[in-house]
C-alpha cells in the first residue's frame, strides 16, 4: 500500500540505527510524525497504526520480534 511506504522505510531505518528497538522507542521522531499523519487520515489510534505496520513488516520477513525488541532480519 502506497500510504504506508514512507512509514515502513522510517520504521526499518529507525530499527537499523538502534540495532534493536522496543515499541515505545519507535514511537518518536519522524516515525511518530508519519504515524500521527496516517492515524488522523484513517481515524485510527496512533499505536494501532505502528503495531499494524510492525506486524506487516514481520510477516514480509523484513523485521523480527526477539526478546521484546524489534530488529531487522
Amino acid at each position: 500500500n502506497m500510504m504506508y511506504q514512507v512509514l515502513d522505510g522510517l520504521i526499518v531505518d529507525s530499527i537499523k540505527s538502534k540495532k534493536e528497538a522496543k515499541f515505545a522507542e519507535l514511537m518518536e521522531g519522524a516515525v511518530l510524525v508519519e504515524v500521527k499523519r496516517i492515524a488522523e487520515a484513517c481515524g485510527r489510534e496512533d499505536f494501532r497504526v505502528l503495531d499494524g505496520r510492525l506486524t506487516r513488516l514481520e510477516k514480509r520477513g523484513v523485521i523480527e520480534h526477539y526478546c521484546r525488541n524489534w530488529r531487522v532480519v
